[in-house]
């Protein structure tokens, strides 16, 4: 820009930037600090819920309950169902689905066509009816299937 010969006009566009950008990195400090605020008010709020519960579990003579396990975090529903499937060898798809909710996966209203749609295109597990079998090692296709 200096070279056309404006370089008032040029220093003013920059100028301009670094003040926009100064105010919305400012207006952004702003927001993190409230959020943190806020954020530090929700957890001192939960500890205070803790607390009443552990108070009251005190008071009506109730032991503390387990939390979930939570064992298949950051797994895939495929994964997870293999798992399930080579753990046991074979399984139901209705005691599958109860051990994918045991182990903390959220199906919608039909869990069996999710799991279905998870497994439709994998060669590990075979289904027959309502009932998934692993397959053995380095077994495909017809020459699994002929074994079973």
């Amino acid at each position: 820009m200096c070279a056309t010969g404006e370089p008032e006009e040029a220093l003013r566009v920059a100028e301009t930037q670094v003040a926009y950008w100064r105010d919305r990195l400012e207006a952004v400090r702003r927001a993190m600090e409230r959020a943190a605020a806020d954020l530090a008010d929700k957890e001192r709020n939960l500890r205070t819920a803790e607390a009443f519960r552990d108070l009251m579990r005190e008071r009506c003579g109730v032991g503390a309950q387990s939390e979930p396990s939570v064992r298949f975090e950051r797994v895939g529903l495929r994964d997870a169902a293999l798992k399930v499937i080579e753990e046991r060898q074979g399984i139901s798809v209705k005691k599958l689905i109860a051990e994918l909710r045991a182990g903390g996966f959220q199906f919608d209203e039909y869990p069996a066509r999710q799991l279905h749609a998870a497994l439709i295109h994998q060669d590990q597990a075979t289904r027959h009816n309502d009932f998934w079998r692993w397959r053995a090692a380095g077994m495909k296709g017809k020459e699994a299937s002929s074994q079973e």
